[in-house]
C-alpha cells in the first residue's frame, strides 16, 4: 500500500489496534496515528514503520512523552510527564533521559543538530519548562531510567 490508509488489528472490533495515515510499501511512513486496544496512542512521523522524527506518545497510565524519535525509541529533545504529573525536559537517549534541559540554547541546537523544524507549540511547552525550572530540585532520580 501506498498513500494513506486505515489499517485494523481485527476488522470485526472497532476497538482494537488502529492505525490510520499515510503508507509506502506497505508500511507506516510519514505522518500517521497508531491507536492501542490498551488505551494508549501515538500521533507523529513514521520512517519505514517505526516512529521517526517528531511525534506524541500517551501511554494508557497516563504518562505523555513529546519530542524526537529514532528508528523507534525516543532520542533526542524530549518532554516527559509522568503519570503523576511530573514534568522532566531534555536530551533523550534510547528511551531514557540522560540530560535535563536547562537554557533555552539548547532548544535551538538540538533542531539545528537533528537538522529539522520542531512544532511551534513543543517550542513553547520546551521555553516554559526552562523559564519554571527549579535549580535546587533533585533530578538524578529521572536520569538514566528507562521512559516506557
Amino acid at each position: 500500500m501506498c498513500g494513506k490508509g486505515v489499517w485494523r488489528k481485527l476488522d470485526s472490533d472497532p476497538n482494537s489496534d488502529t492505525y490510520e495515515g499515510e503508507y509506502l510499501d506497505d508500511k507506516k511512513h510519514g505522518y500517521g496515528e497508531f491507536k492501542w486496544q490498551s488505551g494508549g496512542w501515538y500521533k507523529g512521523f513514521y520512517a519505514h514503520d517505526l516512529k521517526q522524527g517528531y511525534g506524541e506518545m500517551h501511554w494508557a497510565d497516563g504518562s505523555i512523552y513529546r519530542g524526537t524519535w529514532d528508528k523507534g525509541v525516543q532520542n533526542g529533545l524530549g518532554i516527559i510527564t509522568f503519570a503523576n504529573g511530573t514534568r522532566k525536559a531534555g536530551i533523550f537517549q534510547d528511551n531514557k533521559l540522560l540530560e535535563l534541559l536547562t537554557d533555552k540554547k539548547q532548544i535551538i541546537s538540538s533542531e539545528l543538530l537533528l537538522k529539522m523544524q520542531f512544532p511551534k507549540n513543543f517550542k513553547q511547552e520546551l521555553k516554559d519548562y526552562v523559564s519554571k525550572l527549579n535549580p535546587t530540585e533533585n533530578n538524578q532520580e529521572y536520569l538514566n531510567q528507562n521512559h516506557h
